[in-house]
């Protein structure tokens, strides 16, 4: 959350629904700052541009699509899943949201759930951030470079296993599961310079 301000993406087909929300979450004193989308590739695309808390979402924009979803889901478990149901949806789809809101929730509701998730972030975040071994910066610099898991294990003289088990540490401190994603939290925090990504 940057300067308190939430990065929500809310994707409704309805107008009428879409500017509802807007409007009763924004006389709520939350400062929101909305994305709008109309599909999974549009969500995706604005996960990868912007730092999102939240994504509210119309199941109904997801049905048949669930493996792209889970998908979207791994490349930044920090961003926030909410379903807004107004709908009969099949339970094992709505477990795939992190939370729902019902269209007949009341303000106070919908803000104490948004409240909450972002805590649950908050807490995530604090506790399980911690920083990168030694080794493990090797691993990421070579990862993120081009190397192959083989690769980097005959470079640094160790197992694949050893390299395997190095990369879910990683993407367990940083919460960044895409080699895209590490490439660029090593760029913003110096491990690697952009001339190593080019080369």
């Amino acid at each position: 959350m940057r300067n308190n301000q939430l990065h929500i993406i809310l994707a409704e087909p309805s107008p009428i629904i879409q500017a509802g929300i807007i409007d009763l979450l924004s006389k709520s004193g939350m400062q929101i700052k909305w994305y709008e989308a109309d599909s999974l590739t549009e969500i995706q695309r604005l996960i990868r541009m912007e730092a999102i808390n939240l994504a509210i979402i119309n199941p109904h924009l997801v049905l048949n699509l669930e493996k792209n979803l889970q998908l979207i889901r791994g490349e930044d478990e920090n961003v926030k899943w909410i379903a807004l149901v107004y709908a009969a949806y099949d339970a094992q789809l709505l477990g795939m949201f992190d939370a729902t809101i019902h269209i007949n929730d009341s303000v106070e509701t919908v803000s104490s759930l948004i409240h909450r998730s972002v805590a649950d972030d908050k807490m995530e975040e604090s506790t399980s951030r911690q920083p990168l071994s030694d080794r493990e910066i090797d691993v990421l610099k070579l990862l993120v470079t081009g190397f192959s898991n083989k690769e980097i294990a005959d470079k640094l003289a160790i197992s694949t296993y050893t390299v395997i088990s190095h990369r879910k540490n990683i993407t367990q401190k940083t919460g960044i599961k895409s080699v895209s994603g590490l490439t660029i939290f090593a760029v913003v925090k110096g491990i690697i310079t952009l001339n190593n990504v080019s080369e």
